[in-house]
């Protein structure tokens, strides 16, 4: 796995592809051996592959994927099930609104939330900005479907990630210029346009 992701990182994308694809064969006759988990992880990472090469019908089924397996496993090697549950939770829900079927898509992205939500309260440090990042994803899906309550979602992101801006400029004020940017997309479609000039 950390091939593919070196691979992904460097922007070979088919590369990284094919080499998690390998993987999921090779874990998948040996995921008795108490490998589940490292699947799960797999197809995680093959959803995203998929989505980010328009594949995203194939993204939608490796997600759903490593949810099943995920709740069907009690390995919790280092603690890492809970956060990659999390991870392929918020994947299959932008993955289901990529494809056009905005209204079950956030029920896996609300439940990604309230697992990052908890996580971030466990550990701040590790944990916060992956939880800053589903609020703002939240959000914007939230406003795709025209909600009311998508706003809030957006303002809170943006609470959170001038937190962590401001503890680390470096890290995260590209995050926030991106938030503050969707919320003030948000105050406009709200007829609230003095309120975005300022955002």
């Amino acid at each position: 796995l950390s091939v593919a992701a070196a691979l992904g990182h460097l922007g070979r994308r088919r590369d990284a592809l094919a080499v998690t694809e390998r993987t999921i064969s090779f874990l998948e006759l040996h995921a008795t051996n108490g490998r589940e988990l490292l699947l799960a992880t797999a197809y995680n990472n093959l959803s995203s592959l998929l989505g980010l090469l328009e594949r995203t019908d194939e993204a939608v089924t490796a997600a759903r994927e490593a949810v099943r397996l995920l709740r069907s496993t009690d390995q919790d090697e280092h603690g890492q099930r809970i956060p990659v549950l999390s991870a392929a939770l918020g994947n299959l829900g932008h993955w289901l609104s990529a494809t056009g079927n905005s209204d079950v898509s956030l029920a896996p992205l609300q439940e990604s939330l309230k697992i990052r939500r908890e996580l971030a309260a466990e550990n701040r440090t590790i944990y916060e900005p992956e939880f800053a990042e589903t609020m703002l994803t939240m959000a914007v899906h939230m406003a795709k479907m025209h909600t009311d309550k998508a706003l809030g979602v957006a303002e809170e992101a943006v609470t959170l990630w001038r937190s962590l801006a401001a503890a680390n400029p470096t890290a995260f004020e590209a995050n926030l210029a991106r938030a503050l940017m969707i919320y003030s997309l948000g105050l406009t479609r709200a007829d609230r346009n003095d309120e975005a000039l300022t955002a």
